[in-house]
């Protein structure tokens, strides 16, 4: 059963290193906006790099390196070319949920090619060991292998130094060397597996620690992961922390790890049995969940053409775009996002909002952005002689009916900057005022009143 859940979990590695971010979709539109950046081995970004999407068609990177394509079909595959350069990986598969494609690329003359053999004490070779590749210069950059039925693994078109390091998935006590240094091709760079004691457990207490992730490879926090004994008996118990990572230390002989959190359906592999340290992944599953909602004015008529976004972990996932009723929906979330509203001439309350698929109706309410202007003028007797102290109440009706206060000065002046759309100016105080209201849309500089 160990090396079943073992294996479980090289092959779940497998699919978490890969990576991959989300993509923005319009509507039911069926093409995709997929993009991403093309960087060399210093992280410096590479413009005029050609990015052909098929089927769809190809654009360029920008002088950030980036690049962005709207018209991408599903399962698109996408390849990065640039005279006299390399590039890794040499192709990515997008669609709606691997929006992102970001290639890493060298000079041809500078690139090169490593691979290597996993043996364990016996001289028997080792598959399915997982092999994490870092750049050396930034260690964001990464990669990962699996060794073959034969042990064997390997990476094509380096450039600058990396560090190979083997993974230890509970299968093995350690790895000899614990990793490889290579800045030039190398076809040697083995390692030997020393294989855990016999026995059920480890004489000396053990730490195993890892990963709990999404569906897309973001960290879960707040997952429970316990360590039981025969799968019953709880012997240590915490909670994943920022990315997703947890550690249990202080385990004893053979125990099984598992993972639950409320909102997940279920969690693969559902346990892990361990005696030695080891490094573990679990990816939890959630059930999806639509949004829908409506946007309006302080009114409450509709308003269309808003762009609703998703985004989660401060990326863009998804769009959707209000109907003329002002309403909007999108179907297929999963997990806790942000959802803002926008609309060009508009701000919007609240901003944003977040959903997490109990609470999936989303309703915002806009008011026009107008330009502000200032307005003044004079309160006088019938003699002409300003009168001081008096109040002035300022009501701008396309704010939502927010009021302004000012008073006059000793010469019966008054003023007030700021205003917005429709405005109506009303003196108040124990006198008689002709006019007695004034209304205006913009600027004013004489709006006077007469007090009797």
């Amino acid at each position: 059963m160990k090396r079943k859940l073992s294996l479980i979990v090289l092959l779940l590695l497998s699919v978490v290193f890969t990576g991959c971010d989300m993509v923005s979709v319009v509507g039911a539109n069926p093409s995709y906006r997929v993009g991403g950046i093309v960087t060399n081995d210093k992280g410096e970004p590479l413009p005029f790099v050609t990015i052909k999407i098929n089927p769809g068609g190809e654009t360029q990177t920008d002088e950030e390196g980036k690049w962005e394509f709207t018209k991408a079909k599903k399962g698109s595959v996408v390849t990065a070319e640039l005279p006299g350069w390399r590039f890794t990986p040499q192709t990515r598969q997008v669609d709606s949920e691997h929006p992102t494609a970001n290639f890493f690329g060298a000079p041809l003359a500078q690139t090169f090619d490593v691979s290597g053999i996993v043996l364990d004490t016996n001289g028997q070779r080792a598959p399915a060991v997982v092999i994490v590749a870092e750049l050396v210069e930034n260690r964001s950059i990464s990669m990962h292998a699996m060794t073959n039925e034969n042990g064997e693994w390997y990476f094509t078109g380096l450039a600058g130094e990396w560090e190979f390091i083997p993974l230890n998935d509970g299968r093995f006590d350690s790895f000899q060397p614990s990793s490889h240094l290579a800045d030039s091709a190398r076809n040697n760079l083995d390692f030997q597996a020393i294989p855990s004691p016999a026995g059920p457990g480890a004489a000396e207490p053990y730490m195993v620690e890892g990963y709990v992730l999404d569906e897309d490879g973001y960290g879960i926090v707040g997952a429970m992961v316990a360590a039981l004994v025969d799968a019953l008996e709880p012997l240590a118990m915490t909670w994943s922390g920022p990315g997703g990572y947890f550690s249990l230390d202080g385990l004893e002989g053979e125990v099984f790890v598992y993972v639950s959190k409320p909102g997940y359906d279920s969690f693969d592999p559902m346990a892990i049995a361990v005696s030695r340290p080891a490094s573990l992944v679990f990816m939890g599953f959630q059930e999806d969940y639509d949004v829908s909602g409506s946007v309006t004015d302080v009114e409450g008529d509709p308003i269309p053409n808003v762009v609703i976004t998703f985004t989660k972990d401060g990326k863009q996932v998804a769009t959707a775009v209000t109907g003329p009723d002002g309403s909007f929906t999108y179907s297929g979330l999963k997990g806790e996002y942000e959802v803002t509203a926008q609309r060009a001439g508009w701000l919007f309350h609240p901003d944003p909002m977040t959903v997490t698929g109990s609470n999936s109706e989303v309703n915002f309410f806009g008011t026009p952005v107008l330009e502000t202007y200032s307005a003044s003028g004079r309160i006088h007797d019938t003699w002409g002689y300003g009168i001081e102290a008096v109040t002035v109440v300022l009501t701008l009706h396309d704010m939502g009916g927010v009021t302004l206060v000012t008073t006059t000065n000793g010469n019966g002046e008054w003023s007030f900057s700021g205003l917005r759309g429709k405005v109506t100016v009303e003196p108040q105080g124990p006198h008689s005022f002709n006019p007695a209201v004034q209304q205006i849309e913009g600027p004013m500089t004489n709006l006077n009143f007469t007090a009797f």
